[in-house]
Protein backbone atom coordinates (compact mmCIF):
# COMPACT_ATOMS: atom_id res chain seq x y z
CA UNK A 1 0.00 0.00 0.00
CA UNK A 2 1.68 3.45 -1.21
CA UNK A 3 2.24 5.83 1.58
CA UNK A 4 2.66 9.50 1.89
CA UNK A 5 5.67 11.71 2.45
CA UNK A 6 5.03 11.63 6.05
CA UNK A 7 4.24 8.12 6.88
CA UNK A 8 0.70 7.59 6.74
CA UNK A 9 -1.19 5.12 4.25
CA UNK A 10 -1.91 7.08 1.12
CA UNK A 11 -6.24 6.49 1.36
CA UNK A 12 -6.05 8.00 4.79
CA UNK A 13 -4.46 11.05 3.66
CA UNK A 14 -6.70 11.21 1.05
CA UNK A 15 -9.69 11.32 3.93
CA UNK A 16 -10.99 7.64 3.45
CA UNK A 17 -11.52 5.51 6.76
CA UNK A 18 -9.83 2.44 6.72
CA UNK A 19 -12.19 -0.29 4.93
CA UNK A 20 -13.71 -2.65 7.01
CA UNK A 21 -12.08 -6.72 7.80
CA UNK A 22 -14.16 -8.71 5.52
CA UNK A 23 -14.00 -11.13 8.61
CA UNK A 24 -16.51 -8.76 10.53
CA UNK A 25 -19.10 -7.52 7.49
CA UNK A 26 -21.96 -8.93 8.48
CA UNK A 27 -23.43 -11.56 5.82
CA UNK A 28 -26.39 -11.04 3.35
CA UNK A 29 -28.37 -13.72 5.84
CA UNK A 30 -27.97 -11.92 8.48
CA UNK A 31 -28.97 -8.43 7.58
CA UNK A 32 -31.99 -10.00 6.05
CA UNK A 33 -32.87 -11.73 9.42
CA UNK A 34 -32.06 -8.61 11.54
CA UNK A 35 -34.42 -7.07 9.56
CA UNK A 36 -38.17 -5.72 11.20
CA UNK A 37 -41.30 -8.26 10.54
CA UNK A 38 -43.68 -6.75 8.58
CA UNK A 39 -46.79 -5.47 9.75
CA UNK A 40 -49.77 -7.66 9.72
CA UNK A 41 -52.14 -8.18 7.14
CA UNK A 42 -55.49 -5.70 7.46
CA UNK A 43 -58.61 -7.14 8.91
CA UNK A 44 -60.66 -8.78 5.71
CA UNK A 45 -64.17 -8.24 7.02
CA UNK A 46 -63.58 -4.58 7.71
CA UNK A 47 -61.13 -3.28 4.72
CA UNK A 48 -63.32 -0.06 4.92
CA UNK A 49 -63.35 0.49 8.70
CA UNK A 50 -61.28 0.85 11.16
CA UNK A 51 -61.87 -1.74 14.31
CA UNK A 52 -61.27 -0.07 17.75
CA UNK A 53 -57.94 0.09 19.08
CA UNK A 54 -57.82 -2.74 21.34
CA UNK A 55 -59.05 -5.19 18.93
CA UNK A 56 -57.22 -7.82 17.32
CA UNK A 57 -56.49 -8.35 13.93
CA UNK A 58 -56.71 -11.50 12.39
CA UNK A 59 -55.45 -12.77 9.63
CA UNK A 60 -56.77 -13.59 6.54
CA UNK A 61 -57.02 -14.88 3.03
CA UNK A 62 -57.14 -11.49 0.50
CA UNK A 63 -60.65 -11.58 -1.98
CA UNK A 64 -60.28 -11.35 -5.24
CA UNK A 65 -61.73 -7.81 -6.40
CA UNK A 66 -62.95 -7.61 -2.78
CA UNK A 67 -65.74 -10.57 -3.08
CA UNK A 68 -65.11 -13.94 -0.73
CA UNK A 69 -65.28 -17.46 -1.48
CA UNK A 70 -67.99 -19.28 0.55
CA UNK A 71 -64.75 -21.21 1.57
CA UNK A 72 -63.01 -18.25 2.40
CA UNK A 73 -65.76 -16.82 4.61
CA UNK A 74 -66.17 -19.43 6.27
CA UNK A 75 -62.67 -19.75 7.31
CA UNK A 76 -62.43 -15.92 8.26
CA UNK A 77 -65.48 -16.96 10.55
CA UNK A 78 -64.01 -19.95 12.28
CA UNK A 79 -61.03 -17.76 12.96
CA UNK A 80 -62.95 -14.99 14.44
CA UNK A 81 -65.00 -17.37 16.51
CA UNK A 82 -61.61 -19.11 17.74
CA UNK A 83 -59.53 -15.70 18.60
CA UNK A 84 -62.06 -12.88 19.21
CA UNK A 85 -64.59 -13.77 20.37
CA UNK A 86 -64.29 -13.39 24.23
CA UNK A 87 -63.40 -9.93 23.78
CA UNK A 88 -66.38 -9.38 21.27
CA UNK A 89 -68.72 -10.55 24.02
CA UNK A 90 -67.90 -8.33 26.69
CA UNK A 91 -67.57 -5.64 24.10
CA UNK A 92 -71.25 -5.73 23.91
CA UNK A 93 -72.49 -7.46 27.20
CA UNK A 94 -73.04 -4.29 29.82
CA UNK A 95 -69.98 -2.22 29.25
CA UNK A 96 -72.09 0.05 26.94
CA UNK A 97 -75.23 -0.46 28.64
CA UNK A 98 -75.76 3.01 29.41
CA UNK A 99 -75.02 5.21 25.89
CA UNK A 100 -75.68 1.96 23.37
CA UNK A 101 -78.54 -0.58 24.17
CA UNK A 102 -77.81 -3.79 22.93
CA UNK A 103 -80.18 -6.42 22.36
CA UNK A 104 -80.03 -10.14 20.52
CA UNK A 105 -83.03 -12.02 19.29
CA UNK A 106 -82.11 -15.05 17.40
CA UNK A 107 -80.21 -13.87 14.72
CA UNK A 108 -81.50 -10.58 14.86
CA UNK A 109 -79.73 -7.84 16.64
CA UNK A 110 -80.93 -4.24 17.64
CA UNK A 111 -78.62 -1.21 18.30
CA UNK A 112 -80.34 1.78 20.28
CA UNK A 113 -78.34 5.09 20.91
CA UNK A 114 -79.69 6.06 24.35
CA UNK A 115 -79.25 9.71 25.44
CA UNK A 116 -82.96 10.49 24.73
CA UNK A 117 -82.13 13.87 26.78
CA UNK A 118 -79.26 15.12 24.21
CA UNK A 119 -82.18 14.26 21.49
CA UNK A 120 -79.10 11.10 21.05
CA UNK A 121 -77.05 13.70 19.48
CA UNK A 122 -73.37 12.28 18.41
CA UNK A 123 -69.91 13.10 20.30
CA UNK A 124 -66.94 11.09 20.30
CA UNK A 125 -68.31 9.17 22.97
CA UNK A 126 -71.27 7.77 21.23
CA UNK A 127 -69.41 7.00 17.83
CA UNK A 128 -66.81 4.90 19.77
CA UNK A 129 -69.75 3.15 22.25
CA UNK A 130 -71.72 2.33 18.73
CA UNK A 131 -68.32 0.92 17.16
CA UNK A 132 -67.41 -1.32 19.54
CA UNK A 133 -70.61 -3.35 19.81
CA UNK A 134 -71.10 -3.26 16.32
CA UNK A 135 -67.89 -4.89 15.74
CA UNK A 136 -68.76 -7.41 18.85
CA UNK A 137 -71.90 -8.11 16.58
CA UNK A 138 -69.57 -9.02 13.46
CA UNK A 139 -67.56 -11.17 15.81
CA UNK A 140 -70.39 -13.22 17.40
CA UNK A 141 -69.89 -17.03 17.69
CA UNK A 142 -73.30 -17.34 16.37
CA UNK A 143 -73.16 -15.14 13.60
CA UNK A 144 -75.99 -11.96 13.14
CA UNK A 145 -77.49 -12.26 10.16
CA UNK A 146 -79.85 -8.59 10.34
CA UNK A 147 -79.79 -5.43 12.58
CA UNK A 148 -82.06 -2.76 13.21
CA UNK A 149 -80.31 0.79 14.63
CA UNK A 150 -83.09 3.23 16.50
CA UNK A 151 -83.00 5.81 18.90
CA UNK A 152 -84.70 5.96 22.52
CA UNK A 153 -87.33 8.92 22.94
CA UNK A 154 -88.61 10.94 20.12
CA UNK A 155 -85.37 11.30 18.13
CA UNK A 156 -83.40 8.76 15.98
CA UNK A 157 -80.27 11.10 16.05
CA UNK A 158 -80.98 14.77 16.30
CA UNK A 159 -77.37 15.53 14.77
CA UNK A 160 -73.89 16.19 16.45
CA UNK A 161 -73.24 17.19 19.77
CA UNK A 162 -73.38 21.19 19.05
CA UNK A 163 -71.81 21.99 22.39
CA UNK A 164 -69.23 19.49 21.92
CA UNK A 165 -68.30 20.92 18.45
CA UNK A 166 -68.40 24.36 18.68
CA UNK A 167 -65.09 24.61 20.20
CA UNK A 168 -63.21 22.00 18.17
CA UNK A 169 -60.02 23.03 16.54
CA UNK A 170 -59.10 22.30 12.83
CA UNK A 171 -57.19 19.11 13.88
CA UNK A 172 -59.78 18.05 16.45
CA UNK A 173 -62.56 18.38 14.04
CA UNK A 174 -60.67 16.32 11.34
CA UNK A 175 -60.59 13.51 14.23
CA UNK A 176 -63.95 13.64 15.10
CA UNK A 177 -64.65 13.32 11.64
CA UNK A 178 -62.60 10.42 10.87
CA UNK A 179 -64.13 8.81 13.44
CA UNK A 180 -67.91 9.10 12.16
CA UNK A 181 -66.34 7.35 8.95
CA UNK A 182 -65.20 4.86 10.73
CA UNK A 183 -68.00 3.83 11.88
CA UNK A 184 -70.48 4.48 8.96
CA UNK A 185 -67.79 2.28 6.96
CA UNK A 186 -68.37 -0.67 9.25
CA UNK A 187 -71.89 -0.16 9.16
CA UNK A 188 -71.59 -0.32 5.01
CA UNK A 189 -68.91 -3.22 5.31
CA UNK A 190 -71.25 -5.47 7.21
CA UNK A 191 -71.50 -8.67 5.93
CA UNK A 192 -75.21 -8.92 7.45
CA UNK A 193 -77.92 -6.05 6.49
CA UNK A 194 -78.65 -3.15 8.58
CA UNK A 195 -82.07 -1.22 8.89
CA UNK A 196 -82.67 1.88 10.02
CA UNK A 197 -85.56 2.77 12.32
CA UNK A 198 -85.61 6.54 12.07
CA UNK A 199 -88.40 6.99 14.46
CA UNK A 200 -88.31 11.07 14.76
CA UNK A 201 -85.32 13.46 14.07
CA UNK A 202 -82.62 12.00 11.76
CA UNK A 203 -80.77 15.35 10.77
CA UNK A 204 -76.69 16.28 10.45
CA UNK A 205 -75.09 13.52 11.29
CA UNK A 206 -78.37 11.21 12.20
CA UNK A 207 -79.34 11.24 8.54
CA UNK A 208 -75.32 10.21 7.67
CA UNK A 209 -76.36 7.41 10.15
CA UNK A 210 -79.24 6.29 8.02
CA UNK A 211 -77.82 6.26 4.98
CA UNK A 212 -74.88 4.14 6.12
CA UNK A 213 -77.68 1.78 6.59
CA UNK A 214 -79.21 -0.60 4.09
CA UNK A 215 -82.53 -0.02 4.38
CA UNK A 216 -84.37 3.33 6.08
CA UNK A 217 -87.74 3.03 8.01
CA UNK A 218 -89.11 5.87 8.99
CA UNK A 219 -92.48 6.90 11.27
CA UNK A 220 -94.75 9.16 9.61
CA UNK A 221 -93.53 11.72 12.39
CA UNK A 222 -90.24 11.36 11.48
CA UNK A 223 -88.40 15.01 10.30
CA UNK A 224 -84.76 14.00 8.01
CA UNK A 225 -81.88 16.59 6.94
CA UNK A 226 -78.44 17.90 6.43
CA UNK A 227 -78.85 21.51 8.10
CA UNK A 228 -75.15 22.50 8.67
CA UNK A 229 -74.80 25.56 6.57
CA UNK A 230 -77.24 26.65 9.20
CA UNK A 231 -73.97 26.45 11.48
CA UNK A 232 -71.48 27.54 8.89
CA UNK A 233 -70.14 24.19 8.56
CA UNK A 234 -71.25 20.77 5.65
CA UNK A 235 -72.07 17.19 6.40
CA UNK A 236 -68.89 15.66 8.26
CA UNK A 237 -69.62 12.19 8.16
CA UNK A 238 -70.30 11.36 4.20
CA UNK A 239 -73.43 13.24 3.85
CA UNK A 240 -72.51 14.76 0.61
CA UNK A 241 -71.68 11.87 -1.20
CA UNK A 242 -74.07 9.17 -0.17
CA UNK A 243 -77.13 11.44 -0.19
CA UNK A 244 -75.88 11.92 -3.38
CA UNK A 245 -75.65 8.11 -4.40
CA UNK A 246 -79.24 7.84 -2.74
CA UNK A 247 -81.28 10.55 -4.44
CA UNK A 248 -79.26 11.89 -6.81
CA UNK A 249 -77.02 14.86 -7.63
CA UNK A 250 -79.80 17.65 -7.96
CA UNK A 251 -81.28 16.75 -4.65
CA UNK A 252 -78.96 15.88 -3.02
CA UNK A 253 -77.58 19.32 -3.75
CA UNK A 254 -80.33 21.34 -2.87
CA UNK A 255 -80.70 19.69 0.41
CA UNK A 256 -77.27 19.99 1.23
CA UNK A 257 -77.50 23.71 0.04
CA UNK A 258 -80.42 24.81 1.52
CA UNK A 259 -80.27 22.94 5.01
CA UNK A 260 -83.97 21.85 4.27
CA UNK A 261 -85.86 19.24 6.46
CA UNK A 262 -87.99 16.99 4.86
CA UNK A 263 -91.23 15.40 6.42
CA UNK A 264 -91.31 11.57 5.82
CA UNK A 265 -93.48 11.48 3.50
CA UNK A 266 -91.27 13.92 1.30
CA UNK A 267 -88.08 11.72 2.16
CA UNK A 268 -90.23 8.39 0.77
CA UNK A 269 -91.06 10.32 -2.45
CA UNK A 270 -87.50 11.34 -3.94
CA UNK A 271 -86.47 7.89 -2.67
CA UNK A 272 -84.60 8.57 0.15
CA UNK A 273 -86.67 6.36 2.40
CA UNK A 274 -88.01 3.31 2.13
CA UNK A 275 -90.99 3.04 4.04
CA UNK A 276 -92.88 5.40 6.08
CA UNK A 277 -94.77 3.53 8.96
CA UNK A 278 -97.15 4.91 12.45
CA UNK A 279 -94.73 5.78 14.53
CA UNK A 280 -96.49 2.55 17.00
CA UNK A 281 -95.21 0.20 14.77
CA UNK A 282 -92.32 1.24 12.93
CA UNK A 283 -89.57 -1.17 15.50
CA UNK A 284 -92.11 -4.02 14.80
CA UNK A 285 -92.04 -3.48 10.68
CA UNK A 286 -88.40 -2.90 11.26
CA UNK A 287 -88.23 -6.26 12.91
CA UNK A 288 -90.31 -8.14 10.65
CA UNK A 289 -88.35 -7.37 7.98
CA UNK A 290 -84.72 -8.37 9.73
CA UNK A 291 -86.34 -11.69 10.62
CA UNK A 292 -87.55 -12.37 6.89
CA UNK A 293 -84.10 -11.19 6.09
CA UNK A 294 -82.34 -13.49 8.38
CA UNK A 295 -83.86 -16.74 6.90
CA UNK A 296 -82.50 -15.87 3.53
CA UNK A 297 -79.44 -17.42 2.64
CA UNK A 298 -76.69 -15.78 4.31
CA UNK A 299 -73.96 -15.92 2.04
CA UNK A 300 -75.80 -14.81 -0.85
CA UNK A 301 -77.19 -11.78 1.08
CA UNK A 302 -73.77 -10.85 2.35
CA UNK A 303 -72.26 -11.16 -1.70
CA UNK A 304 -75.04 -9.37 -3.01
CA UNK A 305 -75.04 -6.20 -0.20
CA UNK A 306 -70.95 -6.73 -0.95
CA UNK A 307 -71.03 -5.96 -5.23
CA UNK A 308 -73.87 -3.42 -5.09
CA UNK A 309 -71.97 -1.69 -2.22
CA UNK A 310 -68.89 -1.98 -4.70
CA UNK A 311 -70.60 -1.24 -7.94
CA UNK A 312 -71.35 2.43 -6.72
CA UNK A 313 -67.42 3.00 -7.18
CA UNK A 314 -66.55 1.57 -10.28
CA UNK A 315 -67.29 1.21 -13.98
CA UNK A 316 -70.00 -1.10 -14.99
CA UNK A 317 -68.46 -3.38 -16.80
CA UNK A 318 -66.23 -4.11 -13.18
CA UNK A 319 -68.84 -3.81 -11.07
CA UNK A 320 -70.57 -6.79 -13.77
CA UNK A 321 -67.62 -8.51 -13.52
CA UNK A 322 -68.03 -8.15 -9.55
CA UNK A 323 -70.90 -10.13 -9.77
CA UNK A 324 -70.08 -13.06 -12.18
CA UNK A 325 -67.19 -13.75 -9.92
CA UNK A 326 -69.88 -13.55 -6.44
CA UNK A 327 -72.14 -16.16 -8.20
CA UNK A 328 -70.39 -18.50 -9.33
CA UNK A 329 -68.04 -18.61 -5.71
CA UNK A 330 -71.17 -19.01 -4.71
CA UNK A 331 -71.55 -22.28 -6.08
CA UNK A 332 -68.93 -23.75 -4.17
CA UNK A 333 -71.11 -23.12 -0.75
CA UNK A 334 -73.31 -25.90 0.88
CA UNK A 335 -76.23 -23.10 1.33
CA UNK A 336 -76.63 -23.03 -2.98
CA UNK A 337 -76.69 -26.66 -3.01
CA UNK A 338 -79.29 -26.72 0.59
CA UNK A 339 -80.85 -23.90 -1.16
CA UNK A 340 -81.56 -25.63 -4.58
CA UNK A 341 -82.64 -29.12 -3.32
CA UNK A 342 -85.06 -27.11 -1.36
CA UNK A 343 -86.61 -25.31 -4.21
CA UNK A 344 -86.77 -28.36 -6.21
CA UNK A 345 -88.35 -30.66 -3.27
CA UNK A 346 -91.08 -27.70 -2.46
CA UNK A 347 -89.78 -27.74 0.79
CA UNK A 348 -88.15 -24.84 2.58
CA UNK A 349 -84.57 -23.52 3.01
CA UNK A 350 -82.85 -24.06 6.27
CA UNK A 351 -79.04 -21.93 5.79
CA UNK A 352 -76.34 -22.45 7.49
CA UNK A 353 -73.99 -19.67 6.40
CA UNK A 354 -71.37 -22.38 5.31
Amino acid sequence: MGKTRHGAPAHRARGHPDPPRRAEEPSRLSRRAARPPPPPPPHPRLDHASAPADSATPAGLEPSFGVWSPAALALRNRDARSEVVPRARRAYAGRMADTVLVERTGAVATLTVNRPDKLNALNVEVLRELSRPFHGLLEAAEPVRAAVLTGAGKAFVAGADIAAMSELSVAEAKRFSDMGHRLLAMLEAAPFPVIAAVNGFALGGGLELALACDFIYASANAKLGQPEVNLGVIPGFGGTQRLMRRVGAARARELVYTGQQLTAAEAAAMGLVNKVLPPESLLEEAHKTARTLADKGPLAVAAAKRVMTRAEDVPLGVACELEAQAFAALFGSDDQKLGMRAFLARTPAVFTGR
